[in-house]
C-alpha cells in the first residue's frame, strides 16, 4: 500500500508541473538527414520515448562543426537555430557536434582548438539558465 501512495503522490506532482524542454543541438544526425523514408530523427525519437511530460525541439543543422574556425561552424553559422534554442528557454541541451570537426580540413588545421571552442559553447549554453 505504501508503495501505491507514494506513486500517487509523485504522479500528481509530475502532472502538475509544465514541460521539461530538452534541445537537441547537432549536425546532420541530430537533424536527420538520409533517413529512410517514415524514420524518426533523434529528437522526435527522444520525444517519443520520454512521453508527454517532456517537449523536445531539433536543433540540428547538417554539415555543422563545433570548430568555430570549422568549414561550418554551428555557432557562428546556424540559420537562426541558436535564436530558436535561446527562446525555447531548454531546461536540458543535447550536444551531438564534432562528426564534421574530423573532416581533414577542420581536425588537421584546428584540433587543438576543439577543447577551448567545446568550453566556449558551454558558456554561450549556460547563459540559458
Amino acid at each position: 500500500m505504501q508503495r501505491i501512495s507514494a506513486a500517487l503522490i509523485l504522479l500528481s506532482a509530475a502532472l502538475g508541473q509544465a514541460q521539461i524542454k530538452v534541445a537537441c543541438l547537432g549536425n546532420s544526425i541530430t537533424e536527420g538527414f538520409g533517413l529512410p523514408q517514415g524514420a524518426l530523427a533523434f529528437p522526435a525519437r527522444l520525444g517519443q520515448l520520454l512521453g508527454s511530460g517532456y517537449s523536445v525541439q531539433n536543433d540540428g543543422i547538417g554539415g555543422r562543426t563545433l570548430l568555430y574556425k570549422g568549414d561550418l561552424p554551428y555557432i557562428s553559422n546556424n540559420g537562426g537555430k541558436l535564436n530558436d534554442l535561446f527562446n525555447f528557454k531548454p531546461d536540458i541541451i543535447t550536444i551531438e557536434l564534432g562528426t564534421n570537426d574530423t573532416k581533414p580540413q577542420n581536425w588537421d588545421a584546428h584540433k587543438a582548438e576543439f577543447k577551448g571552442d567545446f568550453l566556449s559553447l558551454l558558456d554561450t549554453l549556460n547563459t540559458l539558465s
